[in-house]
């Protein structure tokens, strides 16, 4: 309570005696850190020693001692003075630190000897601190933090929680405000609650949570994302939904397919029920993988919602054009791109190795004397999955070729000496090197294509763009490498992996894209059409000009109106009228797409608006697969006789709480940074790449050996360093 608030009125400033010192030699005393906070007007006469006080930060008036400061500065509630305006969250949490680094200082200087933590029933965490106590109740003070430490560390511990979980910013919520508060004669929620009442509460909280991404849906369209999984234990298909826009994504439903015949069918009709949830008007695309049931679903949906496009996750498609190229599982495909059996030889060496090193003891036991990095276990399923391996063994080699020169190596693998001789074979052969860095070398352009699109953020209107400069990085690092001249040459070995490429570009590209593309007024700058000397605006494009007249013809059916947005594309795509002027042309390449046509679109109101929907939207479905974890939960949840319902809306209210915290500033800041991105190893201590908590391509599972993590995380090559989020629910 500050002094007019008293009910004596204000203090007189005469009342307190002005000629004692100004300061107390608690001051400058390191147990009381908070004193430095505060200015000492003078000593009230009133007794018990308490001074008249100004706070520094919000010059509020109170008297009291240090109790009452702590109360003032840590917003303690109860104490009879009013919290202080003047702290933000990074005051507060210094002026936190500050008074337990005095706690800590008090309770070593209260005795000089180790004394045992007292033990503190659930009623002492209230106590009260009486005048005159000894040292050994000033320790019972502070004992309850002690205490309540090392009850959450003991439930950490008997319930086999992950210790991640500290991190969570829910978790910090929920302890924040039990201590923030009295809560006498509290008890917990029963099970039953937890799975009725307490859930159907949340789902309420998180629906209300997530209309703001709702309302903007109408006016800058959204995409409902989809991707399959089977759950590895129980062996159920599941398919889950998601609609994503430039302002975010969120968890629409997870359905249990194995009740129903997946077919073209059934995939149509979900479709249709989950556009008919969003609003049919304003879908904009369905996202889905390149299979054949989705595609034939995706182009039914399309024929009775002419305005909804079908779109194949580019993530899908070039993950299948890397397959082809490293380890095509068909022989037909192995024998139509002959010279690209090399890397197929070599993915199958790569894993000869690593399994040999791993599955023999003896072997391993060599390797761990000289590696700073594990070998990789990369599931099939996963993205680029060969040359992730091949990567790691290239990282490793000198470990590699160290452990088959060791003196050990010939006692060790006598029962299996054909294997071994393969492998030393292997390691010690340059032009065996000579293919790996190769193999690395030409891929990585479609890995950064990977990197880039890896994401549900809006990048549509850059995959056409995408494509055709992978396609050219590729052919050059080809070229370079056999020493021939792009324009005087051919390669035999390009001619195969353009065909890939190429095929799977074809496969994939949809008239949506090629409208998308229309629409970037980057595709028509100066700058971007200088930097390749064969590049053409898009409207000079054959390819995507019909495109782009396919998706005008089914979005303006009436022939005024495709009249009118033909009239509308030639004023922007041959700068004519207000398009002409000097800054508008100017800030095409410099400019966010979006904010373009925000600040330049109103002279042609359709094509704007067609633009801001377009340019809002992602092309694949990977933030999809990232949500497959929470089934693992499920699945224990339904054995307790969750009904189905409840299930749904478990995987509803985990997903989006997790989703929704990604948005907090705490997600990248703090305590709480990458909560949810990244395990029990994360340490704030350590450098890490934020890179690590976007993408989902470079995150395999390792082998338990230990290793220098500092060296491993500090590698700017390292393959690691370009991590994004794990898909969970499906690793081997």
């Amino acid at each position: 309570m500050s002094s007019s608030d008293s009910p004596k009125g204000k203090l007189e400033l005469g009342s307190c005696s002005s000629s004692l010192p100004q300061s107390s030699p608690k001051e400058a005393n390191p147990n009381y850190p908070l004193w430095a906070y505060m200015e000492k007007i003078g000593r009230c006469h009133t007794g018990g020693g308490n001074w008249m006080l100004r706070c520094v930060l919000c010059k509020a008036e109170f008297k009291g001692s240090y109790t009452r400061v702590k109360s003032h500065l840590l917003g303690k509630v109860g104490t009879g003075v009013k919290r202080c305006l003047g702290i933000d969250n990074e005051t507060l949490a210094t002026l936190l630190r500050l008074n337990d680094e005095g706690s800590t200082r008090k309770i070593r200087s209260s005795s000089r000897s180790s004394v045992p933590l007292l033990k503190v029933n659930s009623g002492s965490i209230g106590l009260k601190k009486r005048r005159g106590a000894n040292d050994l109740v000033k320790l019972l003070d502070l004992a309850p933090k002690d205490v309540l430490d090392r009850m959450i560390a003991r439930c950490f511990y008997a319930s086999g929680i992950s210790l991640n979980l500290i991190r969570s910013p829910y978790f910090r919520d929920m302890i924040r405000y039990a201590c923030e508060n009295s809560l006498e004669g509290y008890v917990l929620p029963t099970f039953d609650n937890l799975r009725t009442s307490l859930l159907d509460a949340e789902k309420a909280n998180i629906e209300q949570s997530v209309k703001p991404f709702r309302s903007s849906w109408g006016s800058r369209g959204v995409s409902l994302l989809t991707d399959g999984w089977t759950d590895t234990t129980a062996k159920r298909p599941l398919i889950n939904f998601m609609a994503a826009s430039d302002i975010g994504s969120i968890f629409l439903k997870a359905i249990d397919s194995s009740v129903e015949m997946m077919n073209t069918d059934y995939m149509k009709n979900l479709f249709l029920e989950m556009v008919a949830e969003v609003g049919p008007t304003s879908v904009v695309q369905i996202i889905t993988d390149n299979s054949p049931i989705c595609r034939v679903a995706g182009q039914r949906v399309e024929g009775m919602h002419p305005y909804i496009f079908w779109t194949p996750c580019v993530i899908h498609t070039l993950n299948l054009a890397l397959k082809n190229i490293c380890s095509p599982d068909d022989e037909r495909k192995a024998e139509k791109y002959l010279h690209c059996q090399w890397i197929r030889d070599l993915d199958r060496d790569v894993k000869m190795i690593r399994s040999f090193v791993v599955d023999h003891n003896a072997v391993l036991t060599i390797y761990s004397q000289y590696p700073t990095l594990r070998l990789l276990s990369v599931t099939e399923s996963r993205f680029a999955s060969t040359v992730i391996i091949v990567k790691r063994i290239k990282e490793v080699k000198p470990a590699l070729c160290r452990m088959v020169v060791d003196s050990y190596w010939k006692v060790l693998v006598e029962e299996d000496a054909e294997k071994a001789r393969r492998v030393k074979s292997c390691l010690v052969d340059d032009l065996w090197w000579e293919k790996i860095e190769f193999l690395i070398a030409f891929t990585e352009p479609i890995l950064a294509m990977l990197r880039a699109i890896d994401t549900d953020e809006p990048t549509l209107h850059e995959v056409y763009d995408m494509w055709a400069t992978m396609i050219e990085e590729v052919r050059g690092i080809i070229f370079r490498n056999e020493g021939k001249n792009i324009f005087l040459n051919e390669s035999s070995f390009y001619e195969d992996i353009h065909r890939i490429l190429v095929g799977s570009w074809n496969k994939s590209k949809t008239p949506l894209q090629c409208l998308a593309h229309s629409l970037n007024p980057k595709y028509y700058s100066d700058e971007w059409l200088g930097e390749v000397p064969s590049r053409l605006p898009p409207h000079k494009d054959r390819e995507v000009s019909d495109g782009r007249n396919v998706c005008f013809a089914r979005l303006f059916p009436a022939p005024s109106e495709l009249q009118k947005v033909h009239e509308e594309f030639e004023m922007f795509s041959m700068c004519k009228g207000h398009f002409g002027h000097w800054d508008v042309m100017s800030s095409r390449f410099s400019m966010s797409p979006i904010s373009w046509w925000e600040n330049f679109g109103a002279h042609v109101p359709r094509l704007a608006k067609l633009a801001d929907r377009l340019l809002s939207q992602p092309s694949s479905s990977s933030c999809c697969e990232r949500n497959w974890g929470t089934f693992s939960l499920i699945k224990k949840i339904k054995q307790n006789r969750l009904a189905s319902q409840r299930a749904e809306d478990l995987v509803y209210v985990h997903s989006n709480l997790r989703l929704l915290s990604r948005r907090r500033e705490g997600f990248y800041i703090g305590p709480c940074r990458l909560w949810d991105a990244v395990g029990d190893s994360f340490s704030l201590d350590r450098p890490i790449e934020l890179e690590m908590c976007n993408l989902s391509l470079d995150d395999p599972v390792t082998n338990p050996k230990p290793f220098d993590e500092e060296e491993f995380i500090a590698r700017e090559d390292s393959d690691i360093a370009t991590l994004r989020l794990p898909m969970e629910g499906n690793e081997e």
